[in-house]
């Protein structure tokens, strides 16, 4: 039971900061004209939290780096990314990336 309650007060405080932290960033910049060069800045954020999430899956494989043509996912996302600077579609991006992966594993399962 003190396990449990623990868990919850955890929970709660780590919300309640969660939700100051966002909040203090909507109350500050409301209202407020951003400079060229904060929006430059702000512009980057999407891209580079995308990447940290996405980058550890693909190269990350069994516990270590995986650089090779082994690596189907390395491969998915490659075309994936050719297909986008082509294309530029997110739908063609997504739909080309998954049909690669699910060719590679199932003509060359791992």
């Amino acid at each position: 039971m003190n396990g449990d309650l623990t868990f919850y007060i955890v929970l709660a405080v780590v919300s309640v900061g969660t939700f100051l932290i966002r909040l203090s960033f909507l109350q500050f910049l409301a209202g407020r004209e951003l400079s060229e060069k904060l929006r430059l800045l702000f512009s980057f954020i999407p891209a580079a939290t995308l990447s940290a999430i996405v980058f550890p899956a693909v190269l990350n494989t069994g516990g270590s780096l995986n650089i090779s043509f082994d690596n189907h996912r390395l491969i998915a996302i490659l075309v994936a990314v050719l297909v986008a600077w082509k294309t530029r579609s997110t739908l063609a991006v997504l739909g080309t990336g998954m049909a690669v992966l699910w060719l590679l594993d199932g003509v060359f399962p791992v």
